[in-house]
């Protein structure tokens, strides 16, 4: 069959998804988003050879996120946010993708070790925020990472400091877990970070003097998250980030 795109966002259909779907198999962009589904993502999903993009988002989809989806050699943007996906975050389901948003689910155990490996050389964005996940934020990393949001999860371990070498990351969101240690200096090598919110953790320490040099910095969140000392005296006047307290 010849259909590649299809596109019902924003209705009003519910049900369960049809695995009718999978015959279609010059598919290369499935956006079901904002509408009323239910139920589990079909298994054979991961049949569509061609698919390139699948968004999920805003629906009311339970059950794991299927572990056939990473043998989608060509998708390369993946939203499923805005659900109530449990379980874990399948082992290699970043090895092909650019994009991946699961925010906003109800996401357990700890992240894959592969999730954001180098060995990913497409990723750029990735979305876990806002779901149960534990542990560690996982190493090594891909320097091509832009954005990563890991808030409000339940991760438990220090901030690794293998993140400075993302040298493209403009967004880094840790916030609300309970993330303990220092504050690695080498995130004062992300000479491109624009964002930095790492408020309501159990960090130690205040920040360190590697900070100056993130000249593209333009909110930085710590509230609730240690005692600072003379915060201000860290950062020379050629810093203009404001300390957001709610950003």
């Amino acid at each position: 069959m010849l259909l590649e795109k299809l596109v019902l966002s924003a209705n009003k259909f519910q049900g369960l998804i049809p695995g009718e779907i999978v015959d279609y198999r010059n598919l290369t962009l499935i956006d079901l988003s904002a509408n009323h589904l239910s139920g589990s993502v079909p298994d054979s999903f991961g049949e569509l050879s061609k698919l390139e993009v699948l968004i999920l988002s805003s629906n009311n989809l339970s059950g794991k996120i299927p572990e056939s989806l990473p043998n989608v050699t060509r998708r390369m943007f993946f939203a499923a946010n805005s659900n109530e996906f449990g379980g874990p975050v399948p082992g290699g389901i970043t090895k092909h993708l650019k994009n991946l948003d699961l925010s906003y689910n109800s996401l357990s155990g700890l992240i894959p070790s592969d999730l954001l490996s180098p060995l990913n050389y497409n990723l750029q964005t990735v979305d876990l925020s806002n779901n149960l996940l534990q542990g560690s934020i996982p190493t090594p990393l891909s320097p091509e990472l832009v954005g990563l949001r890991l808030e409000n999860n339940k991760l438990n371990s220090s901030i690794p400091p293998e993140l400075g070498s993302c040298s493209n990351l403009a967004l880094l969101n840790l916030a609300q877990n309970g993330l303990t240690g220092a504050l690695p200096p080498q995130l004062g090598n992300l000479t491109k970070l624009q964002v930095l919110k790492l408020q309501s953790n159990n960090l130690a320490g205040g920040i360190p003097t590697e900070f100056t040099e993130l000249r593209s910095l333009s909110v930085l969140n710590i509230s609730n998250s240690f005692e600072l000392e003379e915060c201000s005296e860290r950062f020379n006047t050629n810093n203009s980030f404001k300390l957001a307290e709610a950003y």
